[in-house]
């Protein structure tokens, strides 16, 4: 009985250092995106500005939010992408996340508004009802700005512009520093999304902006702000100067307004 027991031991703790392994292993972006996942929107009307999809792990669930008023809608998809659940937003939302610490959504609202966080039902449905504000009168860079958040410095981020992204404590809101992203020589950042960006998590490859005119997605290193990636995108792909940009679930989410779609792109090896 004792060596099975220390037989069962053995296999988990190999098993746990394995999976701790595979979880550290570099992952490796790569050079054209490819086309995957879309999201339909159901609202045939209200809502012109897509602003963020977010994705919930525990349910399998995507969300997605409009920018510019508060009754617009947040729509719910399966992970197949299949629409499932539909309700006015309840604030003037710009980014949107899920926060693993909390198990909640949570978005940033439109000027100095503050956070938003959104109870689910038992579904993972949003009961934006319920939703609670936090931070009110935050201030921030920019009026429009779409946040994203930092897993792993528990970090809310949001793009300023020329390449400057401030930071903030999740916890107060208390701004903490910035990164200051680099370009090539003879490149400047007038033609990258002035709301939007992209938080990855990958190591080195942590930061994002989408250059809407040269259709591809620049990747930094958070440590430095050096560029690591560039990654072209197809040339059917939607690009704009502002929002319509969102990403989570390895994926990069762009948002077509002629077709209400947000179309998914794959930006690293699987």
């Amino acid at each position: 009985m004792l060596q099975f027991k220390l037989q069962k031991q053995v296999i988990l703790s190999f098993l746990i250092a394995f999976a701790v392994l595979s979880a550290c292993k570099p992952v490796k972006p790569i050079s054209t995106a490819k086309q995957g996942l879309t999201l339909v929107i159901q609202e045939k009307e209200r809502g012109y500005n897509g602003a963020a999809v977010a994705y919930n792990p525990l349910k399998s669930l995507y969300y997605t939010v409009f920018a510019g008023n508060a009754n617009f809608m947040m729509e719910v998809f399966d992970g197949q992408g299949r629409p499932l659940y539909q309700t006015p937003t309840g604030q003037d939302a710009r980014g949107l996340w899920w926060n693993p610490d909390s198990r909640q959504l949570e978005m940033n609202l439109y000027n100095s508004a503050g956070l938003a966080t959104i109870p689910l039902d038992s579904k993972g449905y949003p009961m934006t009802k319920e939703s609670n504000i936090l931070f009110g009168q935050l201030a921030r860079p920019e009026n429009q700005t779409c946040a994203v958040y930092d897993t792993e410095a528990k970090e809310v981020l949001f793009y300023e512009d020329e390449g400057v992204i401030t930071r903030y404590t999740r916890s107060t809101m208390r701004k903490v520093g910035t990164y200051t992203l680099q370009l090539p020589a003879g490149e400047d950042f007038s033609s990258f999304n002035v709301t939007s960006m992209l938080y990855t998590g990958k190591k080195k490859h942590e930061l994002g902006l989408v250059n809407y005119a040269q259709k591809a997605v620049y990747l930094f290193d958070k440590a430095n702000g050096t560029l690591t990636q560039k990654i072209t995108l197809p040339s059917n792909a939607p690009v704009d100067m502002s929002f319509r940009v969102a990403y989570d679930n390895l994926r990069l989410w762009l948002y077509n307004t002629d077709t209400r779609t947000w179309l998914s792109y794959q930006l690293f090896e699987k």
